[in-house]
């Protein structure tokens, strides 16, 4: 017998929101990052963010795993 629990979980929630500055966590990067978008990819948020580069001070987007980023 091979049961789907999937139907009964509640689905997954972004542990972050559009606007949050953060600061991602498996790098060695205290620059601050601004979340501009969640987008959801195979069941799994990505949070599209700003930030300025550390080492020419231009400002970046990349995609970061939601649990890599926490709160500030």
């Amino acid at each position: 017998m091979n049961l789907e629990f999937s139907k009964y979980m509640n689905p997954p929630e972004c542990s972050v929101s559009v606007g949050d500055v953060c600061i991602q966590t498996d790098e060695d990067c205290e620059n601050p990052y601004t979340v501009k978008e969640i987008v959801e990819r195979n069941g799994k948020f990505w949070a599209l963010c700003s930030h300025e580069d550390e080492f020419s001070g231009e400002l970046e987007e990349v995609e970061v795993y939601h649990f890599y980023l926490q709160k500030v």
